[in-house]
C-alpha cells in the first residue's frame, strides 16, 4: 500500500470533517435556508454567513495545509465551502418559487412520499 496515497486521502477527509464542521458552527441548514429565505433580510443574513463560513473554512483548512505541508486539507475544505454555497444558493431560490437550474438535480414531489 503507497502510504503516502493513503496519507493524502486522510488529508482530504480531514479537510471535509473540517469544512463540514465550520459550517455547523456559522450557518444554520439548507433545510432552514429554503423554508425562511423567503423573507429578504433572512436572506440577506444567510449569504453573508454562508460566505463567513466559506472564508473560516478556507482559513481553518489554509492553515492545516500550511502545517502538513500538503494541499489535501485545503482542497477538501474548498469542496465543502463551494458545495454548500451552491447549497444555499438553490434553497434560497427555492424559498422564492424560483425553478431550479439545469444542472441541479431535483426528486420529483411523489419521490418524497
Amino acid at each position: 500500500m503507497d502510504l503516502r496515497a493513503a496519507d493524502s486521502g486522510i488529508e482530504l477527509l480531514v479537510g471535509v470533517g473540517a469544512g463540514t464542521g465550520v459550517f455547523s458552527m456559522v450557518h444554520s441548514s439548507l433545510w432552514s435556508a429554503q423554508n425562511f429565505g423567503d423573507n429578504p433580510e433572512s436572506a440577506s443574513s444567510c449569504k453573508s454567513y454562508g460566505w463567513l463560513a466559506a472564508g473560516a473554512t478556507v482559513t481553518v483548512t489554509g492553515l492545516g495545509s500550511i502545517i502538513s505541508r500538503s494541499v489535501w486539507p485545503l482542497l477538501g475544505g474548498l469542496l465543502v465551502s463551494i458545495f454548500m454555497l451552491i447549497g444555499y444558493r438553490r434553497s434560497l431560490a427555492k424559498a422564492n418559487g424560483s425553478k431550479p437550474r439545469p444542472l441541479e438535480l431535483e426528486m420529483a414531489e411523489e419521490d418524497y412520499a
